[in-house]
């Protein structure tokens, strides 16, 4: 058994989810996280300290896979003008050129087809600098994180996601996700610069509250239309929260309007996870603030909340093959996943290495076997000359062992057509089976004409039959139905009687008619 690992690198926490299996069969395991230490270090460094100390705790024989964040690179639609896909990866670069600050040998297009309509394909593409991605996927290898994927975090949200077009909100530490969703698939991504950090900061600078992560997710939210002064804000922790937490829900809600607004849709509903989405109470919240129905992002097995633990549990979906399989994916041209080619270098160094050694033994090895197999091939021809001269005596032995292969071949040709001539003549059914099978064929469906059949003779002049039917009229449609068949138009009933369950009788089947014409 191994593990496959989604892990979410954020700012505040580095949360994995585990997954069991093998052969492609894999079931979710348990989630973990580890807290990102505060420190004077750039929050990178910090954030590959705790990812680190994450790996540590895993299962040794774990994979582990990540997504690229896409406040980090560039997410658009794009329209081409014509309904050829194969040309999609052709002419993209020369459509994007103008409208992206970098030179296009210098970035990174991951696409996804949205929709191909008559001389149009809709496109939803991400850019990156080549710079930025080497960047990140070092700093991976340098943990033993060299995945044969890389989607976008946000894009693989999306997956959640079971209407049209529902909202995907991932309520992270310094920044939220916002993912438009038709059908399972991100048609739009946008990314908040503005999470639950501000909250947190302001709460931890006015008020000496010693756990203000833990302090916010156990606030009591009040209901949006409820507003808080400044001069309030200042009295109590809660009031700040509350206040705080309308800045960011109203940036959200104008977000909202203009995902309506620029695709003339109407949004159903709006999923949550990500910290912010444990604070008690936000989801009656942000449903009373957009005006329309909020829930909790959960784990498809056990319809658990996620919280926290959305994205690396999406990531681990993704890796095991459990979702649409069209995200973008920034493993692409010189970026592909080369994991299976290094370690395939690995073994032929080694082999190359083995091979030098034993080349000295193997040339001697090699003389000692052509001379033995020169001595067992000669064997070999002599037994295949006398073989020869047994089975096809009337041919003279020819000196070369390929010429008796090439005669044998011949002559099993030959005895091929003569069977399929002689299957022709002969056919594989018995006539008996053939006629038996005719008369079946050839009866009244059981909801026409019931016949029950105790005793069938068959002879070479006739077939002789004795049955048992509900009425005359039904034993007459049996006959008849049999006539219909040319070897059976001679039948006729005789020796009916009525019995204790139907009619009782006889059908003759006259033979020597056919017989005469094969003759």
């Amino acid at each position: 058994m191994g593990y496959i690992v989604g892990i979410d690198v954020g700012s505040y926490e580095i949360k994995a989810s585990l997954f069991e299996g093998s052969l492609g069969r894999y079931a979710f395991q348990k989630n973990i996280s580890c807290i990102v230490l505060d420190g004077e270090e750039p929050l990178i460094v910090r954030q590959s300290q705790a990812k680190q100390k994450l790996i540590d705790m895993l299962p040794k024989d774990s994979r582990c896979f990540t997504a690229y964040p896409a406040e980090a690179l560039s997410i658009k639609s794009l329209s081409l003008p014509f309904d050829d896909q194969t040309k999609v990866d052709q002419t993209l670069p020369f459509y994007i050129e103008d409208q992206i600050p970098f030179d296009i040998e210098d970035v990174v297009l991951a696409n996804r087809i949205v929709n191909i309509a008559e001389g149009e394909t809709e496109l939803f593409l991400s850019v990156i600098p080549k710079e930025k991605l080497a960047a990140f996927l070092e700093r991976n290898k340098e943990m033993d994180i060299d995945a044969e994927i890389l989607p976008v975090d946000a894009d693989v949200l999306s997956n959640s996601s079971h209407i049209h077009y529902e909202v995907i909100l991932d309520i992270g530490h310094t920044r939220t996700l916002c993912v438009l969703c038709l059908e399972g698939k991100a048609i739009l991504i946008r990314v908040l610069s503005r999470g639950m950090d501000s909250i947190i900061k302001n709460l931890a600078v006015q008020f000496p509250v010693k756990n203000p992560v833990s302090y916010l997710q156990n606030t009591e939210l009040m209901a949006p239309n409820v507003l808080v002064e400044e001069d309030d804000a200042e009295s109590t922790p809660d009031a700040l929260i509350v206040q705080e937490f309308q800045k960011w829900s109203t940036g959200i809600r104008q977000l909202l309007i203009s995902f309506e607004d620029q695709l003339d849709i109407e949004i159903q509903q709006v999923q949550i996870c990500g910290g912010g989405s444990r604070i008690h109470g936000v989801e009656e919240y942000l449903h009373a603030d957009l005006g329309v129905p909020v829930y909790q992002m959960m784990i498809t097995e056990t319809n658990e909340t996620l919280n926290h633990f959305g994205l690396s549990y999406w990531i681990g979906q993704c890796a095991i093959g459990n979702t649409h399989g069209r995200e973008l994916n920034l493993r692409t041209g010189e970026f592909s996943y080369k994991g299976n080619l290094e370690r395939l270098g690995v073994l032929l160094k080694g082999a190359v290495l083995a091979s030098v050694v034993l080349l000295g033994l193997g040339f001697a090895w090699f003389g000692a076997q052509y001379y033995q197999l020169n001595d067992e091939r000669t064997q070999k021809n002599t037994e295949l000359f006398s073989l020869f001269s047994e089975i096809m005596p009337e041919y003279p032995i020819p000196d070369d062992p390929d010429m008796v292969i090439s005669l044998i071949n011949t002559e099993k040709e030959e005895i091929q057509i003569q069977l399929e001539s002689f299957e022709r003549i002969f056919p594989s059914e018995p006539p008996i089976l053939s006629k038996l099978k005719a008369f079946s064929e050839h009866l009244p469906s059981h909801s026409e004409a019931r016949i029950d059949v105790s005793e069938m003779k068959f002879s070479k002049n006739s077939i002789n039959v004795k049955a048992e039917t509900d009425q005359f009229e039904q034993a007459t449609s049996i006959v008849q139905g049999l006539k219909k068949y040319p070897l059976f138009a001679q039948a006729q009933k005789s020796d009916e009687k009525n019995v204790a369950k139907g009619v009782r009788f006889n059908i003759v089947i006259p033979l020597t008619q056919k017989k005469e014409e094969e003759n």
